[in-house]
């Protein structure tokens, strides 16, 4: 059996984003990207991005607002905030600074290498950002002891039905790559997945892994864009069937993610 050029693209694609998916190891940690974490913090130390306002500015760019919480980290260390770009192999160091035993908060030893203003809300900007492209903040002690990790998704393509939850996340400038994560599916349940790509569906019945999630490589073509859909429906961890459906652009101009 012949197959015709746009499938056997296809099923490279999907050949190519497995091995993507293998070498990253995003495939084996579905439940951490389900949690918006791009990583674990370490037990007791908690950081996250809490998103406070969207101001549009004179140039029409918006920027996305967000109140930078942090609580759980030991003093007597020094301790770096880091901001990790879309597609840069290694985090940005945005600042360094010791948290000494006469400091008060971590927040404010923060607000203090910053330059804020004591008391002054620790915000931080994301702008110019792509739709699934997420926003990554981390602390990290400089001996690697503590480590807190935040993200978010400025313009997140999601959908929710109940107790499930789809959403995307962009993997490249180019818009090419994407991953696909489920959670709050019943666990080691078989659930129905369809992806609209260039006028073709791809379906396939995989199994949810046993804490309900499940996670899929999502690989377009280079040179082409385009709008698809991709969709799970399956059963719910409370026992009822649920459906969640994303529609996205891919392959759109670049945007370059700022601090």
């Amino acid at each position: 059996m012949k197959l015709n050029k746009k499938l056997a693209s296809l099923i490279f694609l999907f050949f190519c984003a497995y091995l993507v998916f293998e070498d990253t190891g995003i495939a084996q940690q579905p439940s951490k990207w389900g949690d918006r974490k791009w990583t674990s913090s370490t037990p007791g130390v908690h950081l996250e991005l809490q998103e406070i306002e969207r101001v549009t500015r004179s140039d029409g760019i918006e920027e996305v607002g967000y109140e930078l919480v942090a609580t759980g980290f030991p003093k007597g260390k020094t301790y770096s905030l880091l901001f990790h770009p879309q597609l840069e192999k290694e985090p940005v160091k945005v600042t360094q600074f010791n948290y000494d035993h006469s400091d008060g908060s971590i927040e404010e030893a923060i607000r203090k290498a910053l330059n804020f203003k004591p008391g002054k809300t620790l915000k931080l900007y994301a702008l110019n950002f792509s739709e699934g492209e997420p926003y990554k903040i981390a602390l990290i002690s400089d001996d690697e002891t503590v480590q807190g990790y935040a993200l978010d998704y400025p313009y997140p393509i999601e959908d929710k039905h109940g107790s499930c939850h789809l959403y995307l996340e962009r993997f490249d400038l180019n818009g090419t790559m994407y991953g696909a994560f489920g959670h709050g599916f019943a666990p080691n349940k078989e659930v129905l997945t369809e992806w609209w790509i260039s006028g073709m569906l791809a379906e396939s019945m995989p199994n949810t892994d046993s804490d309900g999630t499940i996670s899929f490589p999502l690989s377009h073509p280079v040179q082409d864009c385009g709008i698809s859909t991709y969709s799970i429906m399956g059963e719910s961890v409370t026992g009822e069937t649920c459906f969640v459906r994303v529609k996205y652009e891919w392959g759109l101009k670049e945007k370059v993610s700022k601090f």
